[in-house]
């Protein structure tokens, strides 16, 4: 057997079910990473933190910044919510119908998770178009350069899209009027990306066709319109919550962790 040095002595820590919030003040007197992205605290005793720079890097993984979020969770699982969203809202399954097949549709994002979105879409035979930060060209899909050309020419949204000061509220009233009465909009993307409050509106006066939303602006707080609606479909931000995404989110700390006490480049790097 090897030496069991104090970085491996962490390690096996790890692996074992000790609570979380002890790993790092049983380890360590001289690791302090600064906040996590989230701006989430931490349980870990401050007098734990201290030299060690490159474990705030580690941490703001765990605490599933939005840097993160497409390396930590599996996108197939996310556009498997999406297209679910979109048949239940179509189709009125939670209503208890209109078909798929040969819609248009617009993807608002094409990242991994918008594109695991494009490719179920395809499959069930839908035309598929999308906007993003910059057109694709090794895709077939239609490219929009603005959100609301897309809207125009499409019968449901779907947002994947990061949210950034440039994309708040990028869904606002002109975009889902041309979206018009029987559009469809989705979004498992972020809350704020739709403005809320419009998008109520146009759902209760039928200026739209129905919503299928796993996300909102003010979580965990969703208008108490939206309840009564048959045309709206929701889901509480649990796109990413699947078994398989926790195990890949355990496996991509664990081999963070892995490189940070070997001195060697994260698996997930993170500058900011």
């Amino acid at each position: 057997m090897g030496v069991r040095t104090p970085s491996r002595q962490v390690l096996d820590h790890l692996c074992t079910l000790s609570p979380s919030h002890a790993l790092l003040p049983y380890h360590s007197s001289q690791c302090r990473p600064p906040p996590a992205a989230t701006g989430t605290q931490t349980c870990c005793d401050p007098r734990c933190w201290g030299q060690h720079h490159r474990l705030g890097r580690v941490q703001a993984a765990w605490n599933f910044s939005d840097h993160f979020r497409e390396c930590i969770i599996r996108s197939e699982d996310v556009a498997d919510i999406a297209i679910g969203l979109l048949i239940d809202v179509q189709r009125k399954i939670s209503a208890a119908d209109r078909y798929l097949g040969g819609k248009r549709v617009g993807i608002i994002g094409l990242g991994n998770i918008g594109s695991e979105v494009a490719k179920r879409l395809k499959a069930f035979g839908c035309i598929v178009s999308y906007n993003s930060r910059r057109k694709k060209q090794a895709l077939p899909y239609l490219f929009y350069s603005n959100v609301h050309e897309l809207a125009a020419n499409t019968d449901a949204l779907i947002i994947c899209c990061a949210f950034t000061d440039q994309t708040r509220h990028m869904i606002n009233k002109e975009v889902l009027s041309a979206l018009g009465r029987e559009g469809v909009i989705v979004n498992v993307g972020r809350g704020a990306i739709i403005d809320e409050k419009e998008l109520v509106r146009c759902l209760v006066h039928g200026e739209i066709g129905g919503a299928g939303l796993d996300v909102f602006e003010n979580e965990p707080h969703v208008p108490q319109e939206l309840f009564a609606l048959d045309n709206v479909v929701l889901s509480p931000h649990k796109a990413a919550l699947t078994p398989e995404s926790f195990e890949r989110s355990n496996q991509i700390v664990i081999a963070n962790l892995e490189a940070f006490f070997s001195n060697k480049p994260l698996v997930t790097p993170f500058n900011g």
